[in-house]
């Protein structure tokens, strides 16, 4: 699995998701950014997206843990993570993007640009 693609991916509809005001699907789609990140190796995307989701839900499991690193080790995040990949999979994600529902302005934006464009968005609200 391309964990690159697919951490772009989920960012990508965790921004459009935000930017939709669907914020069960922004959280869900942060996570799985998250994650993809961590798995590709790019670490501090995992960690913003951390605090990302945190900001947003100070109770989630994310909480009990000092990292993404740390929790990703955790049984229930792994369980959480490949719940949520059974509701959208990287698969049906590609299938979001590729019809086309995500506005063109974040087909062509670096990674932290899409992240920072999520944090602003939700210091707007």
């Amino acid at each position: 699995m391309d964990h690159d693609h697919a951490f772009q991916t989920y960012l990508r509809l965790a921004v459009v998701s935000q930017e939709k005001g669907q914020l069960q699907g922004r959280d869900r789609f942060v996570l799985l950014a998250a994650d993809e990140a961590a798995h590709a190796g790019l670490l501090e995307f995992s960690e913003r997206l951390r605090d990302v989701l945190l900001s947003t839900q100070p109770q989630h499991l994310l909480s009990r843990f000092d990292s993404y690193v740390t929790a990703a080790q955790s049984d229930e995040l792994k369980l959480l993570v490949k719940q949520m990949r059974r509701l959208c999979g990287v698969e049906k994600a590609e299938a979001f993007v590729e019809r086309q529902l995500l506005p063109a302005k974040t087909e062509s934006l670096p990674y932290r640009e899409l992240v920072e464009s999520l944090v602003v968005s939700l210091e707007k609200q």
